[in-house]
C-alpha cells in the first residue's frame, strides 16, 4: 500500500495536467487537504510567496477560504463554499 504522501504527491500531479485546473483551484485543493500554512503551500505547489498571496486572495475574495493570524503564523481553512467548488471540479475528474 502507497504511503499517503506518495499518493498526495502523485495526486496533485495529476491535477497540474488538467487544464480546467488552475493554479488557485491547485491552492484550494491543499488547503481543503490540510496544507494551511503559506510555506507549505509553496513547498507543495511550488510557487513564490507573492503569486501565493495573489491566490489565496483571490479565493478569500470568492469566500473559498479564510485567512486566521496567530502571533507567528498565518493559516488558511476552507469554507463550506470552497468545499463545493473543490467538490465540484473533483466529479469531472477520474483516477
Amino acid at each position: 500500500m502507497e504511503k499517503t504522501t506518495d499518493m498526495f504527491g502523485k495526486l496533485i500531479k495529476l491535477l497540474k495536467s488538467f487544464e480546467n485546473f488552475g493554479v488557485a483551484d491547485r491552492v484550494l485543493f491543499c488547503i481543503w487537504q490540510g496544507t494551511d500554512t503559506p510555506r507549505h503551500l509553496m513547498e507543495k505547489l511550488g510557487v513564490t510567496k507573492g503569486n501565493l498571496t495573489n491566490y489565496c486572495n483571490s479565493l478569500q475574495n470568492q469566500n473559498y477560504i479564510t485567512k486566521q493570524k496567530s502571533t507567528k503564523n498565518v493559516y488558511y481553512k476552507i469554507t463550506d463554499t470552497g468545499i463545493n467548488y473543490i467538490k465540484g471540479k473533483l466529479k469531472n475528474v477520474s483516477l
